[in-house]
């Protein structure tokens, strides 16, 4: 088994690594969220074929260039039944966003046309290679994508939680110690996620004391699964504040009720969900801050979206309460170091006051750490975090493992 990583290595964004075995697996094929002048956009290229190309989920760093393949190449697409529709969703907003499609409209339908979903535990076989899908506990069908080859054993984690949330019980290591290899996302390989209880109590009081005085919480979030766990969060303490929803997040609202089985509690999640109102359009949303209320919306790091509409039009008794990681340049990383955003190609100074409360849907420090040690595979590649060389040198000489933090295009055997 060989492995060569094209992306995702020392950074977050641009998901890619490819396997080969008897066949050519590509693991995703992600874009960078926001281009600086060190990094590029795009993922390495990855040859003129492929056999299968398999993705853990639909967020835009590891589904975002997944077309551009199909320009090349036409392999077989595995992922879960959630993952397809959430990847449509995604992809179809990002290409209205692009200035320029970087790849053919042809290819993003062969893309989703080539599409084979897989349930969690089910293996796909192709030559003397299969290919096995793991529950993540990251968002909606997300997976990790196991990989058997005669007597090797891969397992790609993608994103993971091990930590249960509202929407969705937290994963575990396979119960077998036979792992030639583990490639570790390491996006918050730095640092523990508070305790979650302890969060939503906190989130839930500062949207309590806002309302009460007459304020409106924006909540600025993520459309797949974060805004529908906010939701259920809030819904959790209170039944009865007003909740309104707004954007893309209903899109894919809509999606995961089609996929109940993937949700932890299906009732509970339509009970909460059809307690809310569905904010659909300019004319509906110009009525929804008439009274104090919650507004969740996207966009998540506030690049655009319904939320850019709230924003200037809150009372002054508001507040706005980040969610989830906003990538430095972005509008939400702008106003949480520098008070100002970009609204109308201008810099404005924004009045409203904000808080971040940390919902993050990765495994912390603590938990991956303690998976490596469950898994216990011969060697491991941290990815997927901006501190992978202090990880990787940290799981070697402080808990016994080969790490190693790979470079763009490295290759190596397993």
């Amino acid at each position: 088994m060989k492995l060569k990583f094209l992306g995702g290595v020392q950074e977050v964004g641009k998901s890619a690594t490819l396997v080969e075995t008897d066949i050519k697996t590509l693991l995703e094929y992600g874009l960078k969220i926001r281009q600086t002048e060190e990094s590029s956009r795009f993922p390495e290229p990855f040859g003129n074929f492929l056999d299968v190309l398999a993705v853990g989920h639909c967020h835009i760093d590891h589904s975002g260039f997944l077309p551009g393949v199909f320009d090349i190449c036409s392999p077989t697409v595995l992922g879960t039944r959630p993952t397809k529709d959430l990847i449509e969703l995604l992809l179809e907003d990002s290409m209205k966003l692009m200035e320029e499609i970087p790849y053919r409209l042809t290819s993003y339908k062969q893309l989703m046309k080539n599409f084979v979903t897989l349930d969690y535990e089910k293996p796909y076989f192709s030559g003397k290679t299969s290919i096995k899908l793991l529950d993540a506990g990251h968002i909606t069908g997300s997976a990790m994508i196991d990989i058997r080859h005669e007597k090797k054993r891969l397992l790609y984690t993608s994103d993971f939680n091990t930590t249960d949330t509202m929407l969705h019980n937290g994963t575990s290591a396979p119960k077998t110690n036979d792992y030639s290899a583990l490639i570790l996302e390491s996006t918050y390989s730095e640092r523990d996620h508070p305790n979650r209880k302890q969060t939503e109590q906190e989130f839930y009081n500062k949207i309590k004391e806002v309302y009460e005085d007459n304020g409106h919480i924006l909540v600025p979030a993520f459309a797949v699964d974060r805004a529908q766990e906010i939701i259920n969060v809030i819904r959790k303490f209170d039944k009865h504040i007003p909740i309104y929803l707004d954007g893309m997040c209903n899109d894919a609202t809509d999606i995961m009720f089609k996929h109940k089985n993937f949700l932890r509690d299906p009732k509970q999640f339509r009970k909460f969900m059809d307690s809310i109102e569905r904010v659909y359009g300019f004319r509906q949303r110009k009525s929804v801050l008439n009274e104090p209320c919650v507004v969740v919306t996207t966009a998540g790091m506030l690049t655009g979206g319904p939320a850019m509409y709230y924003i200037p039009n809150l009372n002054k008794n508001s507040v706005i309460l980040f969610t989830g990681y906003c990538v430095e340049g972005t509008n939400g990383w702008t106003l949480q170091n520098k008070g100002t955003m970009m609204i109308d190609k201008k810099e404005v100074k924004i009045e409203t006051p904000y808080q971040y409360f940390d919902f993050s849907a990765h495994a912390g420090k603590k938990e991956l750490i303690q998976f490596a040690k469950d898994l216990n595979p011969e060697k491991i590649f941290c990815v997927h975090g901006e501190k992978c060389n202090e990880f990787a040198d940290e799981l070697t000489k402080e808990h016994g493992f080969k790490a190693v933090a790979p470079k763009l295009n490295e290759e190596f055997k397993v």
